[in-house]
Order: structure tokens, then sequence, then C-alpha cells
């Protein structure tokens, strides 16, 4: 299966390296500067890029359609998403095949935003 990763936070790098051990192929890596307390950063979503091969993206606006073709070209099943920073748009989700699976810490709609565990 081909798995687009895309987010930030050790919790989303973590789950890609089980993603990329279980065998499956991640042609793309998105991710967005992390927040000071973060345990990991963009330079270790880079750095896992380039281990399994893919193409790191830092900071795209996924809540365009102007990326759709762009994260389209990699022809990704699924994406696996965590903390990402801003909504991501329609189009974009439909771009994936299986849309995406996004983790998210809190019981939503009721504790929604990135500060769901506080």
């Amino acid at each position: 299966m081909r798995i687009a990763v895309i987010g930030r936070t050790q919790m989303l790098l973590e789950s890609a390296r089980v993603i990329a051990e279980a065998g499956h192929t991640i042609p793309l890596v998105v991710t967005s500067p992390a927040a000071p307390h973060y345990a990991v950063g963009a330079d270790a979503f880079e750095a896992f890029a380039k281990d399994v091969e893919a193409t790191y993206r830092d900071g795209w606006d996924l809540d365009t359609s102007s990326v759709v073709e762009r994260v389209s070209g990699y022809e990704c099943d699924v994406a696996n998403s965590v903390n990402w920073k801003t909504r991501i748009c329609a189009p974009v989700i439909e771009a994936f095949a299986h849309g995406i699976v996004n983790c998210h810490a809190g019981d939503l709609p009721r504790y929604r935003g990135k500060a769901a565990v506080n």
C-alpha cells in the first residue's frame, strides 16, 4: 500500500516508522514547523523521508485545492495524519484513493484543535 504521512509530533513519526517496517511504501512526507515543546521537529521528518526515499515537503497549505495535482501525483492509497496545523480541504482528502486517516487525541467535536489533551 502507498501511504502518505502528514503532520507533526513524535506519535506520527513513530507510526510512520511502523508503516514502513510493515512493508508499505511511503512516497510523501508532509510536515510543518514543530511547536517548541515537541520532541521531534521537521529535521526528524526530513531524515525519515530520506531513509524511506520519500519526497519531503515542509509547509504545504492543504486547505487549498491548488495542491491537489501535486498530491495526486504520488498516487497514494491513503494518508496518515497526526497534528496537522490547519484544516485539510475536501479536494485534497479526495486525492487519496481511501482518504486520510486522522488521529486526534480528543473527543471530537467537543475537544477539537491542537491542544485537545490539555
